[in-house]
């Protein structure tokens, strides 16, 4: 292996909080993971085993922002799913067969990837984005708590019992039961159209605009779903338990997606904006991800430290014009900028900031 390849292995385990690869080790942190995909160790075992050893001495430019956008994929995964573009495996598996000689590397598919992809600032933002979350165990535990329909953990007492409320009215109505039995009637076959334990009515498209290719009432199944659809919207249901036989009504709940953070008010409930959410449970999940305080206040000062460090960067160069080195280097930096109280640490982490 050589030292870039080693170099570059050294990086990574780092990032994902190893010290050394240990087979057992990614075993038992990918077995932890929520939507597990049978890629996943390979492309971690491909990161760690083998990319490395595929390092010439000289590697091109292509090949090691290709083996990065590589890397950053399987962290992508390695953190939390939900709150990454969906199948960052996809892109992994596709960069994969550019790094083993498959595709070219230069080929115009590859570059557009690991352009997008590029290298993050050192906060590893990636444009307005990150591929480094601040809390993945909370965006886990959240995708957890979304796969196990749980998401009283940020409702109140209140809106909780809303919910129980609609439910008990549901399980009780003699036309609910009435009309699931008539479709049950329709289509006895219906159950060999959900998984093992749920039939699922087709889901909306984001946002609800797009309606995809619509209905059709072409043949018995797709009357049935026709049917189980317009049920399923006549009582605010996302499906039908196959196992209890019984609704599956819609919770107000509270999701993580990659473009941020999805509060779902189902129409059938009063909403209480100060009563029915744990909202310091929500900022918390929300910023999970790595939001920045914002706000005119912020914003102001961002912007003067901005240039503060942009007036900082341009005087370091002038004292270097003049033969400054060292403390005496900052020392020219901080009286020019007018700070010349301020802690070395800081004024060093100033020329860092562009």
């Amino acid at each position: 292996m050589t030292e870039k390849g080693k170099k570059f292995a050294s990086s990574w385990l780092k990032k994902f909080g190893l010290g050394d690869y240990s087979e057992e080790t990614v075993w038992e942190h990918l077995k932890r993971l929520p939507l597990p995909d049978t890629r996943d160790f390979a492309l971690c075992e491909f990161l760690f085993c083998e990319l490395p050893t595929l390092f010439p001495k000289s590697p091109s430019e292509s090949f090691s922002k290709t083996a990065e956008a590589y890397a950053r994929f399987v962290f992508a995964f390695w953190q939390s799913k939900n709150a990454f573009i969906p199948f960052p495996q996809d892109y992994a598996s596709f960069l994969k067969k550019a790094l083993c000689g498959e595709i070219p590397l230069l080929e115009a598919s590859v570059c557009s990837v690991v352009e997008l992809a590029g290298a993050p600032s050192k906060s590893d933002t990636c444009g307005f984005n990150t591929f480094a979350f601040r809390d993945a165990e909370m965006l886990r535990a959240a995708t957890w708590l979304a796969r196990n329909g749980s998401y009283e953990d940020f409702l109140t007492e209140t809106a909780r019992k809303k919910y129980e409320e609609f439910e008990r009215a549901l399980v009780n109505s003699s036309e609910f039961i009435r009309d699931w039995e008539m479709l049950k009637t329709l289509y006895p076959d219906y159950k060999k159209l959900g998984s093992e334990f749920v039939l699922h009515r087709r889901q909306l498209h984001e946002r609800g605009w797009a309606r995809g290719a619509g209905t059709s009432f072409d043949s018995p199944e797709n009357i049935f779903r026709a049917a189980f659809d317009l049920f399923c919207w006549k009582y605010y249901l996302w499906g039908m338990d196959l196992v209890e036989d019984i609704p599956l009504l819609l919770k107000p709940s509270v999701n993580t997606t990659p473009f941020g953070t999805q509060i779902f008010i189902p129409a059938y409930m009063s909403y209480d904006a100060r009563r029915d959410f744990d909202h310091a449970k929500i900022t918390k999940l929300h910023r999970a991800k790595g939001v920045r305080r914002q706000g005119a206040a912020f914003s102001e000062a961002r912007i003067e430290n901005k240039n503060l460090a942009n007036r900082a960067q341009k005087i370091q160069a002038q004292g270097r014009e003049r033969g400054l080195r060292g403390s005496a280097l900052l020392d020219f930096v901080a009286e020019k900028i007018r700070r010349p109280e301020i802690d070395p640490r800081a004024l060093r982490r100033l020329l860092k900031k562009l």
